[in-house]
């Protein structure tokens, strides 16, 4: 009798645990690694060495050696590239898991061009559209307005892309 006892307490034990929702992450911060690109698409150091490594990577001459620059601490909260060729350009997709101003992450887009001046980037989010439209819209409103000036030769433009995705572009083509 007290062993027929025992079995279901030890059930209901463990389902307990299985229905317990696992602790929550964190994820890394992003706010350094992304400074200026939500102001006038500058990027900061260690992005643009991250982003040269995936064109030596994915872009003609492919280099399939080449290492990814990912910041230390952030290697672990960048996953690994998957690069589809579109033709003119390779359309790289990164994960990410952390957060940036806040706001969680989702992957980097790049759109990078075989020699023919394609040059765009974009943070894609988890979080709704609101929240990102709450966050950056006026950082992109005064980013957009800097960079008319700054690139006026080339026409580079930065915003919202709300359209199927939650994103902040930069579109620096030539």
């Amino acid at each position: 009798m007290s062993q027929s006892f025992r079995l279901p307490i030890a059930g209901l034990f463990a389902a307990v645990l299985v229905v317990a929702p696992p602790p929550a992450r964190a994820g890394a911060v992003f706010d350094g690694f992304l400074e200026g690109m939500d102001e006038g698409c500058r990027q900061s150091p260690a992005f643009q060495a991250f982003e040269q490594s995936l064109v030596a990577r994915h872009t003609p001459p492919i280099r399939r050696g080449a290492k990814i620059a990912a910041p230390a601490d952030l290697a672990a909260a960048i996953g690994p590239a998957a690069a589809v060729d579109k033709g003119e350009w390779v359309e790289v997709s990164v994960p990410l898991d952390g957060t940036w101003r806040g706001v969680a992450v989702k992957r980097f887009v790049f759109s990078l061009g075989k020699e023919n001046g394609i040059h765009a980037w974009a943070v894609e989010f988890t979080a709704p559209a609101e929240a990102v439209t709450a966050t950056f819209a006026e950082r992109v409103k005064r980013s957009n307005a800097a960079m008319a000036v700054e690139y006026a030769e080339i026409e580079a433009s930065t915003g919202l892309d709300l359209d199927g995705r939650a994103a902040l572009y930069c579109d620096v083509s030539n």
